[in-house]
């Protein structure tokens, strides 16, 4: 359902850097750079752009997160360790969320402004998608 997200950053150099590792593990590309703004396109066709915040209010939304589709449990893993090891904030280790069984391998964490961003791998969806 998903189309586009922005979030708000200070540092569209940093973020580029920072969603451009991002992209690079989980299949996307960075499809929008341009100043103040850059965006990444995930294979689903999904759009995250980031840039400057709008009329200079503060950016980083409260109580807002973007989720980003992995390919596989070590995609998660392999993002969660990029995002810390370039200045994001642990707020929760890769694990499976929810019920054992069917639940999301996730993992969460802050990039440098602040954003609340879960990694995820539902098998579900990969497995429908070879359908």
């Amino acid at each position: 359902m998903l189309a586009l997200a922005r979030i708000a950053t200070g540092d569209v150099a940093r973020a580029k850097r920072f969603f451009g590792a991002l992209a690079e593990i989980l299949g996307a590309h960075l499809a929008v750079d341009r100043k103040g703004l850059v965006g990444f396109r995930g294979p689903e066709g999904a759009l995250l752009l980031i840039g400057k915040p709008a009329q200079g209010a503060p950016g980083a939304g409260n109580g807002s997160q973007v989720s980003l589709l992995a390919p596989s449990r070590d995609a998660v893993d392999d993002a969660y360790r990029a995002a810390l090891a370039m200045g994001g904030e642990s707020v929760g280790e890769p694990g499976v969320r929810g019920d054992r069984l069917t639940g999301p391998y996730a993992a969460y964490f802050r990039d440098p402004y602040g954003h609340k961003i879960m990694v995820m791998h539902v098998a579900q969806l990969h497995a429908a998608a070879r359908l």
